[in-house]
C-alpha cells in the first residue's frame, strides 16, 4: 500500500507544479496521501513494539464487548471478532441482589394502587431493573384477568379475586436462576367507564350463550346495582335544529353573496353609463344650460325611453332632479347622489358640479371636457381588462378541447396498430 500512496504523493505535486496553481483536487490528493503514508509509518513501527496480551472486561454492571482484532500465526495474519461479557458475580452477590430487588419489586409493582392487597388499576412488570444484571419474566395464575405485562382485564367479581404472580429472574451467560411469588388482590376499577364497559362486556356474553333461545334477557342487576334498560328514542328535534341551523347560515350567505352581486351589477352598470352621461352633460353646458337644467333635460329624456330599459345612472339622476323640486339644495342633492353611487367616478363627477356650483359655474365646461376624455379612456382600459379576463376563462375549454380531439386522433390510430 505504501506504492500507492507515493504514487499518490507524486500525482498530486505533478499538477500542483504544472498547472503553477493550488487546484483543490490535487491538494486533496497530495495531503490525503501524506496522512496515509504516516498512518501506514506509524502503523509498521507499533506494531513490532507491543503485542496484546489482554483484554480488560467491562464492570459487573456493564455491557459487553465486541472486540476486532489482527492475529499472526504461522506465517500468517487473520482478522478475528471476540465478545467479551462483563465481569461474573459470585453467587453469594446475587443472591443479596435478589433481595435487594425484591424489596424494591414489592414497592414498585403497585405502581399507581397503594398495595398489592387491593388492586383496580395496571400494575409495573419490568423485564430489566437498573442497575441489576437480572432478566425478569412473569407469569400470572389467571392471564385473562391480569395479563404478564400488568395490564387488568374483564370479568373481575365484585368481592374480588386473589391471582398468583411468578417472577422468574435468570442472568445472561451465569448459571443462575431464582423465582418469586407475589400474590395480587383485584377488584373492579371504581371508574365509570370501567363499570360500563364491564357491563358491555357481560351482556355480549349472556348474548352469545342465549343465541338458541327466542328473547334475550336483559340482566336486572350487575354488580349489586340495579339496572333498568330503555330504549333509544331518535332525537328528532335536535336533527332539525341542526339542519335549520345550517338552512339559515346558508340562506343568509345566499342573501349576501346575491346583495353583493347585484351591488357589483350595479357598479359596473353605472360605469359603462358614465361616459355618455358625462359627455351629455358637457354639451349641454357648453350650449349655455346651468347645471340644474342639464341635470333636468336629461333626466327628462331618459323618463320618456325607460320603460323597458332602466338604467342605474339615470335612475339615479331622476332621483336628485326630484330632491331639488322637493327643496332640497343642489349641493346636498349631489352630495347624496355621490354617496348612493359609491362609485369613484360618479363621486368625483359630483364633487366637480358642488365646487363648480359654489363659484358660479366659471371653468366648468373645460373640468367637464376633461371629465369626459378621462372616463372614455377608463372605459377603453376597462373593456381591455373584460377581454383578457375573458380569454383566461375560454384557456380552460380550450385546454380541454384539445385533450378531446387528440384522444380521438390517437386512439384510432394506436387501435389500428394493435389489429396489425
Amino acid at each position: 500500500m505504501v506504492v500507492v500512496y507515493i504514487l499518490g504523493f507524486m500525482i498530486g505535486l505533478f499538477f500542483i507544479i504544472r498547472k503553477r496553481n493550488l487546484d483543490r483536487s490535487a491538494v486533496v490528493l497530495l495531503v490525503g496521501s501524506i496522512i496515509a503514508a504516516c498512518l501506514w509509518t506509524a502503523q509498521f513501527l507499533m506494531k513490532d513494539q507491543k503485542f496484546l496480551s489482554e483484554i480488560a472486561r467491562s464492570e459487573k454492571s456493564g455491557k459487553k464487548q465486541l472486540i476486532e482484532l489482527d492475529a499472526e500465526s504461522a506465517g500468517d495474519r487473520r482478522s478475528l471478532q471476540i465478545e467479551v461479557l462483563p465481569q461474573e458475580y459470585s453467587e453469594n452477590e446475587l443472591k443479596d441482589l435478589c433481595k435487594s430487588m425484591w424489596n424494591i419489586l414489592e414497592k414498585e409493582i403497585p405502581a399507581e394502587n397503594h398495595s398489592l392487597d387491593y388492586v383496580t388499576k395496571d400494575l409495573f412488570f419490568p423485564e430489566k431493573f437498573e442497575n441489576y444484571p437480572f432478566t425478569i419474566r412473569w407469569k400470572s395464575s389467571k392471564p385473562e384477568l391480569l395479563s404478564e405485562t400488568g395490564k387488568i382485564g374483564q370479568g373481575i367479581n365484585r368481592e374480588g379475586t386473589l391471582i398468583e404472580v411468578c417472577a422468574h429472574i435468570s442472568v445472561e451467560g451465569q448459571n443462575f436462576e431464582e423465582e418469586h411469588l407475589f400474590y395480587v388482590h383485584l377488584f373492579p376499577s371504581n371508574d365509570k367507564e370501567c363499570y360500563w364497559k364491564r357491563l358491555e362486556e357481560t351482556m355480549k356474553g349472556v348474548e352469545e350463550s342465549t343465541r338458541s333461545k327466542d328473547v334475550y334477557v336483559l340482566p336486572e342487576n350487575f354488580e349489586g346495582n340495579k339496572i333498568r334498560f330503555y330504549k333509544k328514542k331518535e332525537n328528532t328535534d335536535s336533527i332539525l335544529f341542526f339542519f335549520t341551523v345550517i338552512g339559515t347560515v346558508a340562506i343568509h350567505s345566499a342573501q349576501k353573496h346575491e346583495k353583493e352581486k347585484l351591488k357589483k351589477q350595479k357598479s359596473e352598470a353605472i360605469e359603462r353609463e358614465y361616459p355618455e352621461m358625462v359627455s351629455r352633460m358637457a354639451m349641454l353646458i357648453g350650449a349655455g344650460m346651468t347645471v340644474s337644467g342639464s341635470f333636468q333635460r336629461i333626466a327628462e329624456d331618459y323618463a320618456k325611453r325607460r320603460e323597458n330599459n332602466r338604467k342605474p345612472l339615470y335612475e339615479e339622476l331622476l332621483k336628485t332632479c326630484r330632491e331639488i323640486e322637493s327643496g332640497v339644495s343642489e349641493k346636498a342633492a349631489y352630495r347624496s347622489m355621490g354617496a348612493r353611487c359609491g362609485s369613484p367616478c360618479v363621486m368625483r363627477f359630483t364633487a366637480l358640479l358642488i365646487q363648480f356650483t359654489k363659484s358660479g359655474g366659471y371653468g366648468l365646461k373645460a373640468a367637464l371636457q376633461e371629465e369626459t376624455d378621462k372616463a372614455f379612456a377608463e372605459r377603453k382600459e376597462r373593456a381591455k381588462r373584460l377581454g383578457e379576463e375573458a380569454g383566461t376563462k375560454l384557456l380552460v375549454p380550450m385546454v380541454c378541447m384539445l385533450l378531446l380531439v387528440m384522444v380521438i386522433v390517437m386512439v384510432p390510430a394506436f387501435t389500428s396498430f394493435g389489429t396489425q
